[in-house]
């Protein structure tokens, strides 16, 4: 009888997985931006400007809505539909009526992010990454992704350089 149960349950979950298939899922490789400067592993000064290209994405202006670049040094992106907000909103330092000090370009950068519109970004420092060995600590990377016209994350799609600090 337990053999029977077995069976009828091993047949039960082939039927089901049968039924279970890949089509129709949009997975595709996201080429729009491309991270051109510095290049990838390479070994940069500071202050070291990041360049990228941005195919077919209208960003922002002073008198249009539109997309804009959410750049992070040494920090993962935010999920997708999260805003720059999220990013800071479980800092202590960040709560409550502090959290709009939080959220000035001034003190994004010292967390190492950036907005932008433009297709460029001049670093003029680079955190200091305590807590690595030392010979990984002069090793950084960027990260750019897309913030729609709402400040959301826009899709998963992160665009990264790795380089490295002459110190």
């Amino acid at each position: 009888m337990g053999c029977t149960l077995f069976a009828r349950v091993a047949v039960a979950a082939l039927v089901v997985m049968a039924g279970c298939s890949a089509e129709g899922l949009a997975f595709r490789v996201d080429e729009r931006v491309d991270v051109v400067a510095p290049e990838d592993d390479a070994l940069v000064e500071v202050p070291v400007t990041v360049r990228w290209t941005a195919e077919g994405i209208r960003t922002a202006t002073a008198t249009q809505p539109g997309a804009s670049f959410l750049v992070l040094v040494d920090r993962a992106p935010p999920s997708p539909g999260r805003t720059v907000q999220s990013m800071v909103d479980d800092e202590p330092d960040c709560r409550g009526t502090q959290l709009a000090a939080c959220l000035t370009p001034e003190a994004l950068a010292r967390r190492g992010i950036y907005t932008t519109t433009a297709t460029e970004l001049q670093l003029t420092t680079v955190p200091v990454r305590l807590g690595m060995p030392a010979d990984k600590r002069d090793e950084h990377e960027v990260t750019v992704a897309l913030l729609d016209e709402a400040g959301k994350r826009d899709g998963e799609s992160a665009f990264r350089v790795t380089f490295r600090v002459r110190t």
